[in-house]
């Protein structure tokens, strides 16, 4: 026998009629698909005048979570270390998380990453759960604030970065370096080598 509880209801997937979520009647999802058109407005204006590019969409926990990953076709070089500008959109369908788009240099392919992208991930733009009942016109709006964030945080990343590389390596970790990746012991290989070693944040690509 099953009471009917007033104060909840149960977020339902129209296709297989899974429970997705218990959520309070105010909650309204904001789809796949809208998430996915914000996406898209960013590809259409792009950022900073770089290209924006789909890299990929998957679900996590049996859908209760979606994510969209853009690529900004701008590579970073910074000493010798390669970084790569991403976007992350993610929408949850099971009410314990707000949606959210942010800037990440994490590569995400899975839950795992998407928890270290928003570990790693300063700034995020949080999204009311209005729904299908957002305008194209608004999501554009949304789509165009979000880039001025984004493009703000890489600045500040970089400048980071940047920062970092220029700090000389200590003479006393040489051997250390030597033995973990078999470098020469000369001053100019130090040199390169805390160079791309001192940003924490370089592009990462991580097993799921």
């Amino acid at each position: 026998k099953f009471t009917q509880v007033q104060e909840f209801v149960a977020n339902v997937r129209d296709s297989d009629r899974q429970v997705l979520g218990i959520t309070t009647p105010s909650f309204e999802n904001i789809q796949n698909r809208t998430m996915a058109e914000i996406i898209v407005a960013i590809q259409e204006t792009g950022i900073d005048g770089h290209e924006v590019l789909f890299e990929s969409a998957f679900s996590t926990h049996s859908g209760k979570q979606v994510a969209f990953l853009a690529r900004v076709d701008e590579d970073i070089i910074i000493g010798n270390s390669q970084h790569q500008k991403y976007i992350l959109g993610l929408t949850r369908h099971d009410g314990t998380a707000a949606a959210r788009i942010l800037p990440t240099d994490v590569r995400v392919q899975c839950a795992n990453t998407i928890s270290w992208a928003l570990q790693a991930s300063d700034v995020q733009v949080r999204l009311t759960h209005r729904g299908d009942s957002t305008t194209m016109d608004q999501k554009i709006v949304e789509a165009k604030r979000i880039m001025g964030v984004v493009s703000k945080s890489y600045d500040e990343f970089y400048e980071v970065y940047r920062d970092l590389a220029a700090v000389p390596g200590e003479p006393q970790l040489q051997p250390l370096f030597t033995k973990m990746f078999g470098v020469e012991e000369t001053r100019s290989t130090l040199s390169k080598v805390s160079i791309a070693t001192s940003a924490p944040r370089k592009t990462r690509h991580s097993m799921c």
